[in-house]
């Protein structure tokens, strides 16, 4: 898979609520993320999660998701409520990851977000945070 994404620059465990418990699949994954240059994002979508502290093991950029934007398919105004939400934690904590799905609703509620907030609040790739 790897192969046919060449401009990845990270892997997430995104719907690998199960796997992502399992300290041998996650130092797998982590192990080949290393041997191709990528970080690993944390979904966090389950507490058993343990891909986090298997890459971190190994020396790899980790990092957690703190906000799903989109969750068991949102409409476009709680979509709008997370983004407000992770803009306050934003502005207290100084940086926060959240993840979407390309959804209508969530791009709809994307845009009217990047309107209507102010400019202090810079959205940006996770790469080039890392980079």
């Amino acid at each position: 898979n790897l192969e046919s994404l060449p401009e990845a620059s990270g892997v997430i465990n995104y719907r690998g609520t199960t796997l992502s418990g399992a300290r041998g699949v996650c130092l797998a994954l982590s192990e080949e993320a290393a041997a191709n240059g990528l970080f690993v994002l944390d979904s966090r979508a389950s507490s058993a999660s343990v891909l986090h502290s298997a890459a971190r093991g190994l020396g790899l950029e980790a990092w957690r998701v703190n906000f799903v934007l989109d969750e068991n398919n949102a409409t476009t105004r709680q979509v709008l409520d997370e983004l407000d939400e992770a803009e306050r934690y934003v502005r207290r904590l100084g940086q926060v990851i959240a993840v979407a799905q390309i959804r209508p609703e969530t791009l709809e509620a994307l845009e009217q977000w990047a309107t209507d907030r102010g400019d202090d609040v810079l959205v940006t790739p996770l790469r080039y945070i890392i980079e």
